[in-house]
C-alpha cells in the first residue's frame, strides 16, 4: 500500500468509507491531517493561526466527497480522504472555497503526502533524516524492509 501511494506518514489514507465503522476512521484521518498542518509554524507563518476543524466538520466534508466521487465517473479510484483534506487546506489558504474538481486535480498531479509535504517543509527535512537512518543502518531487520521497499535483491547472508 505504501508503494501505491496510499499511506501518509504512518496512516492509509486510502479508505473507501463503505461503512459506519470506516466513515469514522475517514473523518477521523481528515480532522487529525488537516489539524496537523494548521498547528505547523509553517502554515501558522503563511496564513495566520486557523480555528482547528472539528470532528463535525470533517464528517460533514467527507459526506460530500463521497457523494462527488460516486457522481464523477472520471473520479475513478480517487480517495475521499485525500480529496477533502486538500479541499479544506486550499480553500483555507486561499480564504475561498475550491471546486472538488481543482482538488481532484491537485490529488492527481501530486499526491497527498507531496501536497502535505509541500504544506510542510519541516517533514520533508525529517523524513529525509529518517531515510538517511534507514539507509546508513546495519540492522539486517530494517536492511530486509527497505529491500522489500524498494523491491532491490536481498543480500547474500551466510548462515
Amino acid at each position: 500500500m505504501a508503494r501505491l501511494g496510499k499511506v501518509v506518514s504512518n496512516t492509509m489514507t486510502s479508505v473507501n468509507p463503505s461503512n459506519l465503522k470506516l466513515i469514522g476512521r475517514a473523518t477521523y484521518l481528515i480532522e487529525s491531517h488537516v489539524n496537523d498542518i494548521l498547528n505547523q509554524s509553517h502554515w501558522i507563518k503563511n496564513y495566520g493561526i486557523t480555528e482547528p476543524v472539528t470532528y463535525g466538520e470533517s464528517n460533514a466534508i467527507l459526506f460530500d466527497a463521497i457523494t462527488y466521487v460516486k457522481g464523477n465517473p472520471k473520479a475513478g479510484q480517487i480517495s475521499e480522504v485525500g480529496l477533502s483534506i486538500i479541499r479544506i487546506l486550499e480553500t483555507l489558504k486561499k480564504s475561498k472555497s475550491i471546486t472538488w474538481q481543482a482538488s481532484q486535480d491537485i490529488l492527481e498531479k501530486q499526491g497527498l503526502e507531496k501536497y502535505l509535504l509541500d504544506l510542510n517543509p519541516k517533514n520533508e527535512k525529517l523524513m529525509s533524516m529518517v531515510n538517511l537512518f534507514l539507509v546508513q543502518s546495519q540492522d539486517p531487520r530494517v536492511r530486509w524492509v527497505l529491500q522489500t521497499i524498494r523491491k532491490e535483491p536481498a543480500a547474500k547472508t551466510d548462515q
